[in-house]
């Protein structure tokens, strides 16, 4: 919900019969309270990554909304001395289209110096699509990595299993259609 939902008259009636003491806040002060906290959080956890003694691994994603706005993520995943994964969504950033590798490469490089990670990258898993190959061959002239960046590049398992299964079921396709029509004609008879 949008933070003006707590100035809707209805919403306030509501949370006063539920509560009579309650105190209701501004959808500016709330706004600027998240804003505090994120930053917060942010910089406490910039302070953890860059006292890390190990390398981070990361993925990332694009996608374009409906209304064709462009994202990017970038998360970070490392094990802490108790030999514990953790993971953490470090950017959800506004990436304008076209997703192309010059900017997808730029955008990557930006937000991993901006974290100060730049030179702790174990590995970076990406989807498949070929611009990300040339992306992953223009950081790797730019960042320090170990083994000259041979295990850099890590394809996402997940993205090709969902490729795999959609293939798989364009061919059960006429198949699962022919049951389909079977059925109906059951419970119509």
């Amino acid at each position: 919900m949008p933070f003006q939902f707590v100035e809707y008259e209805g919403v306030r009636d509501l949370l006063a019969y539920l509560n009579p003491d309650v105190k209701f806040v501004a959808r500016n002060t709330t706004r600027n309270d998240v804003i505090k906290l994120f930053a917060r959080e942010k910089e406490k956890l910039k302070l953890f990554l860059e006292s890390f003694h190990g390398r981070i691994s990361f993925t990332s994603d694009c996608w374009t909304s409906l209304n064709t706005d462009g994202f990017i993520s970038l998360t970070a995943h490392y094990i802490d001395a108790n030999w514990v994964l953790h993971k953490r969504i470090l950017n959800f950033a506004f990436m304008p289209p076209s997703h192309n590798v010059v900017s997808l490469a730029e955008k990557l490089l930006l937000l991993l110096k901006d974290w100060g990670l730049d030179k702790k990258v174990m590995c970076l898993t990406v989807d498949n699509a070929s611009s990300n190959d040339l992306c992953v061959d223009m950081m790797k002239v730019q960042l320090k990595l170990l083994c000259d960046g041979d295990y850099f590049h890590v394809r996402c398992c997940a993205h090709i299993l969902n490729l795999i299964v959609k293939e798989g079921l364009k061919d059960v396709d006429d198949a699962v259609f022919k049951v389909r029509e079977c059925v109906k004609y059951c419970k119509g008879s």
